[in-house]
């Protein structure tokens, strides 16, 4: 997966800490209380390197699926959008 990543030319930026924050959001929002604690299972999954990855990867093809879909999005209008979710053509 991490060469396909690499042909798309998406990468996120701190990915540790919108890990940690969707982990801390998710648990809260399921009304899940852990045996530790909130913030011991955000570093967990913020250091949990798969899961980062896995994350990453699903919402670069989560947008790139949505920019081929939507019939207003134009290519040249947001070559920066392009290039950054699709890689170089």
């Amino acid at each position: 997966m991490a060469h396909q990543k690499a042909e798309q030319g998406c990468e996120l930026g701190d990915l540790k800490s919108v890990v940690s924050e969707s982990v801390k959001k998710a648990a809260q929002s399921a009304g899940v209380q852990p045996i530790t604690s909130q913030e011991e299972i955000a570093r967990d999954a913020a250091s949990n390197s798969e899961l980062c990855s896995s994350f990453e990867q699903h919402i670069c093809d989560s947008v790139t699926q949505r920019l081929d879909k939507d019939p207003d999005y134009r290519p040249e209008k947001y070559p920066k959008t392009e290039k950054f979710f699709k890689g170089k053509k």
